[in-house]
């Protein structure tokens, strides 16, 4: 895709920037000829010309912020939302020694210090965004638009960062997890650990003094298995504020269930569970029965279901039964916890808004509420 923009010469080193729609959106001079970068023409894009830079919205196809500057930017990357901008010196994206700026409600230029600027996110939490510099192999946050000592990190001692107002120091020779806000600290835990990032938090396993723990962004302790087996787990805060616990203790047809922020049981107990955006798929071993689950850990709809199927856009659901030669699935209503219509056969979901159905040379199509409008032969 080419950004909606155009830049017109007028002579004696003058242009115009205009967008797609015709709209004059600044005029300017410039000695060399400008350029248009963007990362995804459906974020943001910049126009770079000596001494300056136009930063646009490409949601708006309007001017963002316009910066005076004695270095000419490519845009790097770009957030989904394009609230957030890495440039490199022009025509020297790969370069390491190149300069570097970042656009983060401020334009801020970095010099030769940051060898990569990398936007960090996680692919189940948009809103989960934070910049790191890197220095010699080593990545620094940037935090309030600045290179901090924070070296992000996993595995081993160091900072484990949320997004750039949470993040977690594990000393390493003290054995001590402390966890910060907005650059504060808040708490502080002693751990030998293995320490993990969550949709809404953290979690701790400590193979020393068998437990496993889930904090919330704040340090706060919202469940703990002690005395904890090898294979017990805390999935971590999910995005309804719910844990998904598998307590090695238990037997395997006992060891899962869904814990509340206030660490309160408020699930049945699962062979196996597996959250969904707002909902969860249960299954037990013991009588073949799948169950779907809300937010609360309240049960939908039970039967012997081996899988469901989420289509997250529509909040469409399927509960599949039986095996591939010989299977059905159920549209089920969440809202009054009942099945629609039961189909057969292979299932696909049409984007105009359908489901297509095909069992033994037939063809039906229905509507994603379940009704059917028409059937053919292949």
């Amino acid at each position: 895709a080419v950004a909606p923009y155009v830049v017109v010469k007028l002579g004696d080193n003058k242009y115009e920037l205009y967008n797609a729609f015709g709209d004059k959106l600044s005029d300017f001079e410039s000695s060399e000829t400008p350029k248009i970068s963007d990362d995804n023409a459906k974020t943001a894009s910049a126009v770079s010309y000596d001494g300056g830079l136009i930063i646009l919205n490409n949601r708006t196809f309007r001017v963002t912020k316009t910066v005076e500057t004695n270095t000419r930017y490519d845009i790097n990357a770009a957030s989904e939302k394009g609230e957030i901008i890495v440039f490199s010196e022009k025509d020297k994206h790969y370069d390491k020694d190149a300069k570097r700026a970042i656009f983060n409600k401020e334009f801020v230029e970095f010099g030769d210090k940051c060898q990569k600027i990398k936007i960090n996110n996680n692919f189940k939490n948009k809103e989960r965004l934070y910049l790191t510099c890197d220095i010699d192999n080593k990545e620094h946050l940037i935090r309030n638009n600045e290179v901090t000592d924070v070296i992000t990190s996993t595995y081993g001692g160091g900072y484990i960062v949320y997004d750039e107002n949470h993040y977690v120091n594990y000393d390493s020779d003290k054995k001590k997890a402390t966890f910060y806000v907005n650059g504060e600290e808040k708490a502080s835990v002693d751990a030998d650990y293995r320490l993990v990032i969550s949709t809404k938090g953290y979690t701790i396993n400590d193979y020393a003094k068998k437990y496993v723990a889930i904090y919330n962004l704040e340090g706060k302790q919202v469940y703990k298995i002690s005395d904890a087996a090898a294979a017990s787990e805390l999935t971590g805060i999910d995005a309804n504020e719910n844990v998904i616990v598998r307590d090695g203790k238990q037997d395997t047809d006992k060891r899962y269930v869904l814990v509340n922020k206030e660490g309160k049981e408020i699930s049945s107990r699962y062979t196996s569970m597996t959250e969904h955006g707002k909902y969860y798929s249960a299954f037990n071993r013991a009588d073949n029965k799948g169950d779907l689950l809300d937010k609360d850990g309240q049960v939908i709809i039970s039967g012997d279901y081996n899988e469901f199927v989420f289509y997250d856009e529509q909040e469409i659901i399927l509960g599949r039964k039986g095996n591939y030669s010989d299977r059905s699935f159920d549209l089920i209503n969440v809202k009054d916890k009942n099945v629609k219509v039961t189909f057969s056969g292979n299932v696909s979901l049409v984007d105009s808004g359908y489901f297509s159905f095909e069992k033994d040379g037939e063809v039906k199509i229905y509507t994603l509420e379940g009704k059917e409008i028409h059937s053919y032969k292949k």
